[in-house]
């Protein structure tokens, strides 16, 4: 068994997201994994294999960027079973852009891994076999953030909040970011980009030493435009093993998703007020604050996307059991 998948090595919470998580599908299959910039393809440098027991793995940005199809890599993987993962599938859709799709020939994948249940819905029933995962964090990525978690007490904390977002959304005059920073500091709270250029800066040490001094991650659901309100989780799910308690908005997959709400604190969407309310009850209830980062934790770990995609790959017979090596 083979497993090819490309990342973003200049983007590092990328790499140590989906990129870590892909190189550790060798602790749970006895496989060969092999993991490289997405830049390999786009430049045709691919390595061809025509072997049965091959499975291909892509964030489907990447297919794009590299300005291929599903059929261009079919050339490289005869035989291979492909496993597209969308990111931005939402924006496709609404703007049917490309007919609604990030590449082209998506009919051609083997199992399309969505973040977005809407989305899902509307694939299936186009044809596709599509699935849900949750864009969490590699099992590597949550073990190395835990040494940054030096035991701060709630009060001890710096920053009020952190949330690692590109920079130009919350730069835009007048974007829904914008006014939600703008809104906390006309309110005396702190808010932290993770002291660097938000979730592409190359010094990720000095990122996670701020979420270990902030009291609250503001989960990435928000955007500009409600139709294209989505989630993102790669950078939020991290928070709580640095002693960061995750809060998000009220999208309705996150109530579906945790535990309709119990896992993480929800406040409504466009109504910042519901943030203060949120600070406001932790820091009067700081027991409270700090058994919800445990929980937020052991979901964390019990959701890695490791595991996740081991259990989708035995269900749509991706990857047979045979193959595993440990329990997911």
């Amino acid at each position: 068994m083979k497993i090819y998948a490309v990342t973003e090595d200049s983007k590092p919470f990328v790499s140590l997201s989906t990129g870590k998580a892909f190189s550790n599908l060798s602790s749970y299959y006895d496989c060969e994994v092999q993991v490289k910039d997405f830049n390999y393809w786009r430049n045709r440098e691919i390595d061809s294999d025509s072997g049965n027991d091959v499975v291909v793995i892509f964030e489907s940005v990447y297919l794009e960027l590299a300005g291929m199809s599903t059929r261009d890599l079919r050339e490289y993987y005869p035989n291979a079973k492909f496993v597209a993962m969308g990111s931005d599938t939402i924006y496709y859709l609404v703007t049917n852009k490309n007919n609604g799709y990030q590449f082209d020939s998506p009919f051609e994948v083997d199992l399309f891994l969505e973040k977005m249940e809407d989305c899902i819905d509307q694939y299936r029933a186009r044809g596709i076999n599509v699935d849900h995962w949750m864009w969490t964090a590699s099992d590597w990525l949550l073990d190395y953030v835990q040494k940054f978690d030096e035991g701060k007490k709630f009060e001890e904390k710096e920053n009020d909040f952190i949330g690692l977002y590109a920079p130009h959304t919350i730069q835009r005059p007048n974007s829904y970011r914008n006014k939600m920073v703008n809104f906390l500091a006309s309110k005396g709270k702190k808010f932290t980009q993770g002291g660097g250029s938000g979730h592409d800066d190359p010094d990720v040490d000095k990122i996670f030493q701020q979420y270990a001094n902030s009291k609250f991650t503001l989960g990435t659901t928000s955007h500009d435009n409600p139709l294209f309100h989505g989630m993102k989780g790669f950078r939020d799910w991290i928070g709580p093993h640095m002693g960061s308690m995750l809060i998000y908005d009220d999208y309705p997959d996150i109530r579906k998703h945790f535990q309709g709400g119990e896992l993480v604190p929800l406040y409504e969407y466009g109504v910042f007020e519901g943030i203060l309310a949120i600070h406001e009850h932790y820091s009067q209830n700081t027991n409270q604050y700090y058994e919800v980062i445990e929980h937020q934790k052991a979901w964390a770990l019990d959701n890695t996307i490791e595991k996740q995609l081991v259990k989708l790959f035995t269900k749509h017979g991706i990857i047979d059991e045979s193959f595993i090596s440990q329990p997911s």
